[in-house]
């Protein structure tokens, strides 16, 4: 059987119109309670 290989491709975000935007979200969820970990913003990126 072929070993399966697991792998992830992340892009950074540089717009600072959509990295702000995404710190807002993140506090808007940080209010709700919800058991929840954010990256700082410089650490941003989608996988």
């Amino acid at each position: 059987m072929p070993e399966v290989i697991r792998s992830f491709i992340a892009f950074d975000i540089e717009d600072a119109y959509v990295l702000q935007n995404i710190t807002k979200m993140q506090k808007i969820l940080a209010e709700t309670g919800a058991d929840l970990k954010f990256v700082e913003p410089q650490n941003i990126h989608i996988t």
